[in-house]
């Protein structure tokens, strides 16, 4: 239905072509002399814009007749009305058109003009020939008599009628959108200002100054709409909505069916609330789930042993403080956390966790920004990915954890497209950044390489977690020292140069009870503390859910029962709920959110009799209320 109007236009056109009927705009091709009017249903296409006047058009003396005054403020033309003369009288630009009614004769700029049928008076509303209301202006008037369609052509360009509706408020799922620009009626399409709507929808939105785009990202989404000419595509491909996109008050402005169709979105325009409602859709999960399985609690775990740490990438966490308030943030802008680099190598790579609660009655703008300390060499930024999400009603868990984790273990966080990546030296860059309503979660995890790009010496730069109550200022402006922490609620803070650890458990012999390894445990595997962190200066907090890592558990089986056997290695919640996403033999996948009466099957392995055999998965964690965690190891049969 969205692409309707504009195929039955371009069907109409098409019709034209091939059907020579054209003729002057009658009602039938042998008119009959007949004083008797009559109302009828035609269509009336402008600049191929379907338009409906504000009364039907009529038909007298085989003549079509159209209502003047709808027609003409249709195309911007002024119209004044006489009623000593009963005259009207039209202009636009260098051009006046006087029309008596009843007469015959009209004049264009004191030009007498014949009509053969003079304009009337029909139910108050003054009616003249439509193929003079096209024409009087220079435009130029077809008639297709089988789709009985008028298809008046301009030679100017017809500007939309806009009311700016200064009293209404625009939200986004229920939060206020802070911006001083106004919802407008264009046409009667209503619409919304583009770039701090998309903000708050948690669209990534930039001008793309190579190309001539405003561009907005999400979910999987590219839309792209030229600057000039307002064409859209959405993933390369164009596309056809209802409205037009324009420029107001040197912003863009977007039709809100627009934003229905390209990112599912849902909106109501309600005058009796003077209220604009955008919902977004909620995203889908990129990752099936696996089942999970009541077990009653299952047997006490013992604690896992100590795990190794791997690789060299830095792990930054930015989760303290994670309520954001006036107690919190006494300032209007602040450092979160920071990860101050100084390494004799060409490249290092990063790993930055975020997770935050704005409280504050207003939103908040949170970015990562890197500043090049240097003065001897320039950086460069290498392949930036990264995901934020947001949850407006509190399942940080859902709307926040699992989508954060399955995209990063299953290597499908995005690219995200930069301005530039080179840092020069002592110069600064926002990575990212995030607008984030007043009431809402936001978890980000982002991914990327920093490398040496020109020039000497160590590479020395600082990557930052920023938070700003100014939408208005510039995030790499913000250099003070990290906040304090809050110590009334512990969430982790640091930084540590690895990013993945791996543990083994002891041997499970197959046949035999139950068993469980508890990780996650704050004892054996804290191997994310605050005392091994960097920046402990500032104030740091272990990581003990390792959010943001991946921990790889080894499982050795062994079969010395005389019999095939099945063995199953289960996770399974030991402290309140909590939920992971997991990459096994099969591929990657969701762990639902449990309780400790749950758990779900991660793999499910056939040992044959004397067979040994050490079985792998990778878990990241998604959040929870509680840990630890405990791997449950078990005999099928």
């Amino acid at each position: 239905m969205k692409r309707m109007k504009r195929v039955l236009v371009f069907g109409i056109l098409l019709s034209m072509i091939f059907n020579l009927t054209f003729t002057k705009v009658y009602a039938d091709e042998t008119p009959e002399q007949d004083n008797t009017v009559s109302e009828t249903d035609i269509n009336i296409i402008i600049n191929e814009e379907f338009f409906k006047p504000s009364v039907k058009p009529i038909i007298k003396n085989g003549r079509i007749l159209a209502p003047l005054r709808s027609i003409f403020e249709a195309m911007s033309i002024e119209v004044e009305w006489n009623a000593e003369e009963r005259t009207v009288y039209a202009s636009k630009e260098n051009t006046t058109v006087k029309i008596t009614i009843d007469s015959p004769m009209v004049f264009r700029n004191e030009e007498p003009v014949e009509l053969d049928q003079p304009a009337i008076i029909y139910k108050d509303s003054t009616y003249v020939p439509l193929r003079f209301v096209g024409e009087a202006f220079g435009g130029n008037v077809e008639w297709d008599a089988n789709n009985k369609t008028a298809i008046i052509t301009t030679n100017f360009i017809i500007p939309p009628k806009i009311q700016e509706y200064t009293n209404m408020s625009i939200l986004v799922d229920k939060k206020r959108v802070n911006t001083s620009f106004s919802p407008i009626m264009s046409d009667k399409v209503g619409m919304v200002p583009a770039e701090p709507v998309f903000r708050a929808m948690g669209v990534k939105s930039f001008n793309d100054y190579i190309t001539g785009e405003f561009v907005g990202i999400k979910d999987g989404v590219e839309l792209r709409i030229s600057i000039g000419d307002k064409k859209a595509t959405v993933n390369g491909y164009p596309i056809t909505y209802q409205g037009k996109i324009i420029d107001y008050n040197e912003t863009l402005y977007v039709p809100l069916k627009f934003i229905e169709q390209v990112f599912n979105a849902t909106t109501v325009w309600n005058g009796s609330t003077k209220e604009v409602s955008i919902f977004n859709k909620e995203a889908t999960f990129a990752l099936k789930f696996l089942d999970k399985e009541f077990i009653g609690g299952g047997v006490v775990p013992t604690n896992a042993p100590e795990p190794k740490a791997e690789g060299n990438t830095r792990l930054m966490i930015s989760d303290n403080p994670e309520t954001l308030s006036e107690r919190t943030i006494p300032y209007d802008a602040a450092t979160l956390w920071q990860d101050i680099v100084e390494e004799d190598e060409e490249y290092v790579n990063h790993i930055v966790f975020g997770y935050h609660e704005n409280k504050f009655d207003e939103p908040v703008t949170i970015g990562i920004t890197i500043e090049n300390l240097s003065d001897t060499n320039d950086i460069e930024l290498v392949s930036t990915r990264g995901v934020a999400k947001t949850s407006s009603r509190g399942w940080g868990i859902y709307d926040v954890g699992l989508k954060v984790a399955e995209l990063s273990i299953s290597n499908q966080l995005p690219y995200i497209p930069l301005d530039k990546t080179a840092i020069r030296s002592r110069s600064s860059q926002v990575i990212d950044d995030f607008y984030v309503s007043s009431g809402n979660l936001i978890g980000f995890q982002y991914e990327f390489k920093v490398k040496k790009r020109s020039g000497t010496g160590k590479l020395n730069y600082i990557i930052r977690t920023v938070i700003s109550k100014n939408d208005g200022l510039n995030l790499t402006s913000i250099k003070d020292k990290p906040l304090p922490l809050d110590y009334d609620n512990k969430h982790p803070r640091g930084t540590w140069t690895f990013a993945n650890l791996t543990t083994e458990l002891p041997t499970y012999e197959a046949g035999s009870w139950q068993t469980a390894y508890s990780i996650s445990n704050g004892k054996t595997d804290n191997i994310f503390s605050a005392e091994t962190s960097l920046g402990k200066e500032y104030g740091t907090v272990s990581n003990i859910g390792h959010y943001g890592a991946t921990y790889k558990i080894k499982v050795p089986v062994v079969n010395n029962t005389g019999e095939t056997k099945t063995i199953r290695v289960r996770l399974n919640p030991r402290g309140g709920r909590c939920a992971a996403a997991v990459k096994n033999y099969d591929g990657f996948f969701n762990i639902p959110e449990m309780n400790s009466e749950y758990a779900s099957t991660i793999i499910e392995y056939v040992l044959e009799d004397g067979q040994e055999e050490v079985l792998e998965f990778e878990m990241m964690n998604a959040g929870g209320s509680s840990l630890p965690i405990a791997i449950n190891i078990i005999t099928v049969n």
